[in-house]
């Protein structure tokens, strides 16, 4: 155990480097995460779960590819060579002696652990449908592609077969081990991999952390695809049960949650001691039980600076790649003083920005526990002695920008708690004078937080939710047993709040705009107090956010808007972004929901 702690206190360091003129704050957190680290045995026997070396051969990262065309056909049939690549679409051979790939291949391995190496790698990433041929005499469908345009087909295959009940165990001890939640175990799946499906349905597969060798055989293997297709709410069907028929597009925006906390300010030198940012959280965290993923970290991007104009962009271009229109940038606006403004103000001096963005004023005290408590304020909302009539004022240089996102041509405001605000109604009148004053209209939403009503309510344009507020809590099962004894957080059920949601969404007010998220796990702020929805994955997420996408498909384009919690809320454990964890996984179900 000690070479783990030596590791993460070395990811620790270099985040935050260590400085003798360190805060007393700062030093006290140092030496609670110390001390954290040095508990008993039964607190450290809970290793980070790594992901294995072996996901891929390493040969394979030395063969660059980028994906020109929405489609790509995946060649695994050694007895035939591949076909050439053709104007629609891009052929991956991984398997006959022109293969690039197929010379760093094991010696034995079946076209199944090829197949899961190359999701694993993320060879598959950035296509939109894939067509497996394992055996090019038996041809798909002619019109399996265009099966696949209903978000409601996961993948089309000649056959479905009886899964049997040796591989229903073995999905079932595999999502178990990970932890992932589904609706449940496929009774059926496909008789071969030959197959055309949603590209999603395979890059999926990377969060699941299984080296190839772990696969018995082809069957188990499609047993378990079958099952998430289940899950993503995008089931594999057979060829003569498809009805071309043309499907209506979603178009729907997406609009991801931003934090803009990943840079050094003065505001965390002082209170949690120099070089503080928010990836301090994020590398100190430990699992609180056995299975437990922490600390989740970046992938692509690494420990970034968003004072640095590469990492923005890195981040607007993977952004873009998604689907996702726009970022609502969380916005710290205390009594007239702004905090962790930086990020924003540099894209808009950079000049033309590379994606849409809008604001949400985080109206909450600033507190030392991270989650609005009020018994530790560090900055207080004083509406007192700056009216809260003046946030408009301040926030023109955004509003005023080209490329801040509008609904109806009125510029998208979002206020977190508009019910703490006093006056609310005659606030907002103000606001709407003010920008009025400037050639602007304002769409202004309040966060669905508890009970929002009456006038507050009413004085709005919408409403909005922002998952977990305000959703059903169900508790997890089978993980309460294994969790440290020191442990005082609640584990919770991300299919729970799912299945709950899913539920509601044919019902919500006209004015009200959905939200989904990602995953949550606030480990790396509160540890053993945290709060967690246990069995996250990318298909139950692409399964909430396609119903969400549903719920609004009716309205005018304009309105339908759908948020997602949230692009880099690392501390949270609610990214998009890629991590060590899932990869582009969350990504690439999010652009498959966002072309449907």
């Amino acid at each position: 155990m000690g070479s783990v702690r030596e590791s993460l206190g070395l990811i620790r360091d270099a985040v935050n480097p260590r400085n003798e003129r360190a805060t007393r704050n700062a030093a006290a957190r140092r030496a609670k995460l110390l001390a954290l680290r040095g508990r008993s045995a039964s607190r450290l026997m809970f290793v980070p779960q790594r992901r294995s070396s072996s996901l891929a051969p390493a040969g394979w990262r030395t063969v660059k590819r980028t994906p020109r065309h929405a489609h790509v056909i995946i060649w695994l049939d050694r007895g035939m060579p591949a076909p050439a690549e053709r104007g629609d679409v891009d052929v991956v051979d991984l398997v006959t002696s022109s293969s690039p790939w197929a010379r760093f291949t094991p010696d034995g391995w079946s076209p199944t652990q090829i197949l899961l190496a190359a999701a694993n790698s993320g060879l598959l990433n950035g296509y939109e449908t894939a067509t497996v041929v394992l055996d090019a005499a038996k041809g798909e469908a002619a019109h399996a592609l265009e099966a696949c345009a209903d978000p409601h087909v996961g993948g089309v295959t000649r056959a479905l077969v009886s899964s049997s009940s040796a591989h229903r165990r073995w999905v079932r001890s595999v999502l178990r081990d990970r932890q992932w939640e589904t609706s449940g175990i496929a009774e059926r799946r496909p008789e071969s991999l030959n197959l055309t499906c949603r590209a999603f349905l395979l890059q999926g597969l990377r969060g699941l952390g299984m080296s190839p060798e772990l696969v018995p055989d082809e069957f188990h293997f499609l047993t378990l695809l079958a099952t998430l297709a289940q899950a993503g709410d995008a089931p594999i069907v057979e060829s003569c049960e498809v009805r071309s028929a043309p499907q209506k597009r979603l178009h729907p925006r997406l609009v991801a949650f931003y934090l803009p906390q990943f840079h050094i300010t003065p505001e965390n030198d002082e209170w949690w001691g120099p070089g503080f940012t928010e990836w301090t959280n994020v590398a100190s965290a430990v699992p609180n039980y056995p299975g437990h993923f922490q600390p989740k970290l970046p992938e692509d991007l690494g420990f970034y600076d968003l004072r640095l104009d590469g990492t923005r962009s890195a981040q607007s271009r993977l952004a873009k790649e998604a689907g996702v229109e726009a970022f609502m940038y969380y916005h710290y606006w205390f009594s007239g003083r702004r905090v962790l403004d930086l990020p924003l103000d540099l894209h808009i001096k950079a000049g033309e920005l590379e994606q849409p963005f809008s604001i949400m004023w985080a109206n909450e005290n600033w507190t030392r526990s991270w989650d609005g408590d009020t018994r530790s304020v560090l900055l207080e909302q004083d509406y007192a002695n700056v009216p809260a009539e003046r946030f408009v004022e301040d926030a023109l240089p955004y509003l005023l920008h080209n490329d801040y996102m509008t609904v109806q041509g009125k510029k998208l405001v979002s206020v977190y708690r508009p019910d703490s605000i006093p006056n609310f109604v005659s606030v907002l009148k103000q606001w709407r004078a003010t920008a009025r004053e400037h050639g602007l209209e304002l769409f202004v939403v309040g966060v669905e937080y508890g009970a929002l009503e009456g006038p507050t309510r009413e004085c709005l344009d919408g409403t909005m939710s922002f998952p977990p507020h305000s959703k059903e809590y169900v508790g997890a099962r089978g993980v309460s047993a294994k969790v440290s004894r020191r442990f005082t957080g609640q584990l919770l059920s991300y299919w729970g709040m799912v299945r709950h949601d899913i539920r509601r969404l044919p019902d919500i007010a006209d004015h009200h705009f959905p939200g989904v998220m990602t995953a949550w796990d606030n480990t790396p702020r509160r540890q053993e107090s945290a709060h967690l929805w246990v069995g996250a994955n990318p298909y139950l997420y692409r399964r909430w956010l396609l119903a969400a996408a549903e719920a609004v498909s009716e309205r005018t384009v304009h309105e339908r808007i759908v948020f997602i919690n949230a692009w880099n809320e690392w501390a949270e454990g609610a990214v998009l972004e890629p991590s060590n964890e899932f990869g582009h996984a969350y990504l690439q179900a999010t652009r498959d929901v966002a072309s449907a």
